[in-house]
């Protein structure tokens, strides 16, 4: 085969019916990518858009889930304040409770008492030298416990899924101390017989 003989075999093969493109074909490929192009663009600014609003949304979320984190379980520290033995002592553990965030205190109380019942918190929280020389109301010269922001808020608030109502938190609580009463006698009973 000659040279001419070669390209003539060439031009057969790229006669109009192998290659479709034309000039009007070219360019409506070219304006077909344009509008994908742009429509992808268009997509993506949308979805970047979508994106920062969402980390707007969730960076607000973090804020108010950090906010009930510290309302329902405040970083609580250990007070040290119980068992209270003398009114010295109850008198420094009311300045203390004061002085500290409340939902701290009762963040510490729900920690501490909460899940117990009230007279076995007593047990815990007033030693025998104070049980008998306090109790809720202050009767018979004895020093009022109720007079404490320390059992009548920080208490009861660390026991408000049990008790809705003060007047409820307030019987259970003389009822407990009764109770802790009558032990405490029953064991100095059964400790002076033996």
């Amino acid at each position: 085969m000659n040279f001419n003989a070669n390209i003539f075999q060439t031009q057969s093969v790229f006669t109009d019916e192998t290659v479709q493109s034309t000039p009007n074909n070219v360019a409506e490929t070219n304006n077909e990518t344009k509008n994908t192009n742009k429509k992808l663009e268009n997509k993506i600014d949308l979805l970047q858009t979508e994106v920062e609003a969402l980390k707007k949304i969730m960076c607000k979320q973090t804020i108010l889930l950090e906010q009930v984190v510290k309302h329902i379980r405040p970083t609580s520290k250990d007070l040290k304040i119980f068992p209270i033995n003398s009114l010295e002592e109850l008198n420094s553990a009311e300045q203390l409770v004061n002085n500290e965030p409340e939902s701290e205190v009762i963040s510490y109380m729900k920690l501490k008492f909460g899940k117990d019942k009230i007279e076995k918190a007593l047990h815990a929280m007033i030693g025998d030298n104070i049980l008998l020389r306090v109790n809720w109301d202050g009767a018979k010269n004895k020093t009022a416990i109720n007079k404490y922001r320390l059992f009548n808020f920080f208490y009861f608030e660390s026991l408000r899924d049990t008790y809705e109502t003060y007047p409820e938190f307030e019987k259970s609580f003389k009822l407990a101390f009764r109770k802790c009463k009558a032990t405490f006698y029953r064991q100095t009973y059964s400790l002076k017989s033996k």
